[in-house]
């Protein structure tokens, strides 16, 4: 940790020194005519579910946001995530990623399971006994779905012009009792332009990338743990340094997400911020050498 913390300082201390920029601005005008990524944060609430859509028109879905039970009747994949894929004519998906199995990441994936085709699934693969987990392991065995456990330094491959790397867990990681520190963590490149996806891991898994060498820095950082205290640590922010960032979040959600604190830390580093509850779902496209970035909805604050 501390290796991990003294290498981040080391690298902002030279950056200031000889006035290196800390990353250069890509956000500009895309050239529409070049093969696109296009990354959707869908507003799902509190939750998580983001799609991507290559330049080879394959996807991949990651997590699926909460479905319905007997206390909400909000289905995230029979309300947003389905319908937003018949909108889009996408049929079917490459890949499907459960980062971890917490009900408001996976809960909509029931629904999607059922009525989409999927090639594969990259699941965190930690022992949980839930009955909505034990349910999309069963679609997934029912349908003879590719499964995967993936660890670091993995390579999933779906389009060949977009590297995808698998950052956490590590093939030494001792599962962890709080699901959060199992989440997959996924890095996309598309030649200048990357994401990086954070499932909802905290500070102990920040670190622990940090201290395993991988390159955690990012174009988009999808910001951890709905903006939760827990993460967002300020080695981490100083490693991935983020033009933009993507808070997925519910409207006055019970937990507090996000934190005054944790939006103070991106505020202070000139991170640009979307938020779902305050944006719906927050678009990008990216041609590899810029992006643009548009949300659904007005913002009100």
């Amino acid at each position: 940790m501390k290796k991990a913390f003294k290498t981040v300082l080391l690298i902002l201390l030279v950056c200031i020194l000889f006035q290196v920029p800390l990353h250069a601005e890509l956000k500009g005008k895309v050239d529409l005519k070049k093969p696109l990524l296009k990354v959707v944060f869908l507003d799902v609430w509190q939750g998580d579910s983001i799609l991507l859509i290559f330049p080879n028109k394959k996807s991949m879905l990651i997590d699926g946001g909460s479905g319905g039970n007997k206390y909400s009747r909000f289905d995230a994949g029979r309300m947003v995530i389905n319908p937003y894929l018949k909108k889009n004519h996408i049929s079917s998906i490459h890949d499907l990623v459960m980062t971890h199995p917490h009900s408001d990441h996976i809960g909509g994936l029931v629904e999607v399971l059922k009525a989409k085709k999927i090639d594969n699934v990259f699941d965190c693969g930690m022992s949980y006994t839930t009955e909505l987990y034990l349910d999309c392991l069963t679609l997934i065995d029912k349908k003879k779905i590719n499964y995967n456990i993936p660890s670091r330094g993995d390579k999933i491959k779906v389009d060949p012009l977009v590297d995808i790397k698998v950052l956490h867990p590590g093939k030494d990681w001792s599962y962890s009792d709080n699901p959060n520190n199992n989440s997959i963590v996924i890095k996309v490149k598309y030649k200048k332009v990357s994401f990086l996806f954070t499932g909802d891991i905290e500070e102990e898994v920040e670190y622990n990338i940090l201290d395993s060498g991988e390159d955690l820095s990012a174009t988009v950082l999808k910001v951890p743990h709905h903006g939760s205290d827990t993460s967002s640590s300020d080695a981490f922010l100083s490693a991935v340094d983020p033009e933009t960032a993507v808070i997925m979040v519910g409207k006055n959600n019970k937990f507090g997400h996000p934190t005054p604190s944790i939006l103070a830390s991106y505020e202070d580093r000139n991170i640009k911020l979307f938020r779902t509850d305050y944006d719906g779902d927050v678009t990008f496209i990216t041609d590899g050498s810029h992006y643009e970035v548009k949300s659904l909805k007005r913002r009100e604050k």
